[in-house]
């Protein structure tokens, strides 16, 4: 029988060798991709595996994780199995009649007591006060029995009995008060101790926190202990960061700074500390599938007309068409519509770029909570080439907006935002970034200026009207002053504007009469002048058109 003794044991050892293994990991967010909309979150963790299957079961993971998304990887000598995620709810903890809650009852009982003894004291008190009512309403001075009193005894009597039951009732509402709430605390007594004492007796039992545990189970397989590494990566949606901009004008230089920074936002239901940001602009959640563009056929389309002409196709009645078209309604016919500084973050984030989308990694370690709250952060200061210059419309405003045109902003890597705007340390109002513009210069707002004195008026005198057989021209003339107050030279930009003439108005024309030296945009309408404005000094614009229109015909607009 020895003999299979030594077999036998050896079975056992190489059984419990490579027998399953469980152990629960606490893990934390090391690293967060965060998108313009969601996150990926990435937990590593260190682990010694024993020899054969282990099964790792990681929490600190966020409730919002999207399953799909789940990825592990690892590093080391082991063989990832299989992942799963799941959500673990915590067991009941049932109770036994140990006396585990004798202390607590116990406790409660001479609280119970204590209560007793208060509420006796309180009606004592209560009592008293009511049995010194009855005496002083029993008083024959104040009843008006006694014959030897007089009047201004009585008087005095009375003013003693108002202020004393005065008194008495104010100390009966508090002693009142005080009841109840010794009637609150003792029936909150007693409700405690019949749950303690349903617990002690196995009545009912304790639960602990109902909210389940998200987990990821990751089995693996080592053929001999080992270190291993393993990361977990996910995406979930409940996380976000806003670009926003500053920039910053001095008078004294040629320069603009443009601070480019960032608010992040999350609510994945943990607290990101100490974890590496990158801040992203790919969106995961975007439809990434190429349209594919249909055949496209043109046909024959027979339209019909209905009064005058019924059942009767365009295509072959043209000119009965034309012939009738005071009779065709707004209804019938045919549209169409086509639709030496103290350092901030920027001093540490790194941008990186590929063809799909740009990446800057803050260098430094964030504490970002789980509060839903925006968290500042700074990712780069640029100092560009500006050309600054005054420009002003004076149809629309009477005020001048100072302008940075700036260039060599193609290599910042940004992306539409809102900025504020500062001018010599000042805060001089709010523009947007938009570079999503073709050209290497980029128009930016720095605020309005009251530097200048702007008006502009229609010139009565130099207007007129006069006909030419069947044809009226009108003559419009505009003066537009410009004074500049500043005792130094100012680079100033004037616009304006004649207006255009409406398709399908052939017979309508508007013509420049005399631009006084404007930039014409025969496409626009828009006229520019450029000056330099010496201290203190006006400038006076004179410009006209005349609008060419056939007799009696009304146009709106002007």
């Amino acid at each position: 029988m020895k003999k299979y003794i030594l077999p036998i044991a050896i079975v056992l050892l190489c059984f419990n060798t490579h027998a399953q293994t469980e152990r629960t990991i606490k893990s934390s967010v090391k690293k967060a991709i965060v998108y313009l909309q969601g996150a990926q979150l990435s937990s590593s963790e260190n682990v010694m595996l024993p020899a054969g299957n282990s099964r790792l079961v990681f929490e600190g993971v966020s409730p919002h994780l999207q399953e799909a998304s789940l990825q592990v990887s690892g590093k080391g000598s082991f063989v990832i199995l299989e992942t799963q995620y799941m959500l673990k709810y915590k067991e009941h903890l049932v109770t036994k009649s140990d006396g585990k809650y004798n202390r607590q009852i116990s406790m409660i009982e001479d609280s119970l007591e204590e209560n007793v003894y208060k509420k006796t004291d309180a009606e004592n008190r209560y009592n008293t006060l009511e049995l010194e009512k009855k005496m002083l309403m029993s008083n024959k001075t104040i009843k008006g029995e006694s014959q030897k009193d007089s009047l201004p005894i009585l008087q005095q009597g009375l003013d003693f009995l108002r202020e004393r039951l005065n008194n008495i009732m104010a100390a009966e509402l508090k002693i009142s008060r005080e009841l109840k709430r010794i009637q609150k605390s003792t029936t909150d007594l007693e409700q405690r101790k019949q749950d303690l004492l349903n617990l002690q007796n196995g009545i009912s039992e304790e639960v602990a926190d109902a909210q389940p545990v998200p987990q990821v189970v990751v089995s693996v397989f080592a053929e001999a202990a080992t270190s291993a590494q393993l990361t977990l990566q996910y995406y979930i949606a409940n996380a976000s960061w806003t670009p926003f901009y500053e920039l910053h004008g001095d008078g004294n230089t040629n320069m603009v700074q443009l601070k480019q920074l960032a608010t992040i936002q999350q609510q994945s239901g943990l607290d990101w500390k100490d974890a590496s940001i990158i801040l992203s602009t790919a969106t995961p959640n975007q439809n990434s599938i190429k349209p594919q563009l249909p055949i496209w056929y043109i046909y024959n389309q027979q339209v019909y007309y209905n009064e005058g002409l019924k059942n009767i196709p365009r295509a072959q009645n043209k000119q009965a068409y034309k012939s009738n078209q005071g009779a065709v309604s707004d209804n019938d016919k045919l549209e169409t519509k086509d639709e030496v500084a103290a350092e901030d973050m920027s001093q540490y984030t790194t941008i990186s770029q590929n063809i799909l989308l740009t990446e800057f990694e803050l260098k430094l370690k964030y504490n970002i909570p789980n509060d839903g709250q925006k968290h500042y952060v700074a990712i780069q200061n640029k100092d560009l080439p500006a050309k600054y210059f005054f420009s002003a419309v004076p149809k629309l405003d009477t005020k001048a907006f100072l302008m940075a045109q700036i260039t060599g902003w193609e290599d910042l890597n940004l992306i539409p935002g809102n900025a504020k705007i500062y001018f010599d340390g000042n805060l001089a109002g709010t523009t947007a970034i938009n570079p999503d513009i073709t050209s290497d210069t980029m128009l930016l707002n720095m605020g309005r200026d009251n530097s200048f004195v702007i008006h502009k008026r229609r010139l009565k005198d130099e207007s007129k009207e006069r006909i030419i057989h069947d044809e009226v021209i009108k003559t419009y003339t505009y003066e537009v002053i410009i004074k500049n107050t500043k005792a130094i030279s100012l680079n100033m930009r004037v616009e304006d504007q004649i207006p255009l003439v409406q398709v399908g108005l052939a017979d309508v024309k508007v013509v420049l009469k005399d631009g006084d030296g404007a930039k014409y945009n025969e496409l626009t309408g828009k006229l520019s002048w450029d000056y330099k404005l010496g201290a203190k000094e006006s400038k006076k614009i004179v410009f006209s058109f005349e609008v060419h229109s056939p007799k009696g015909r009304v146009l709106a607009g002007l």
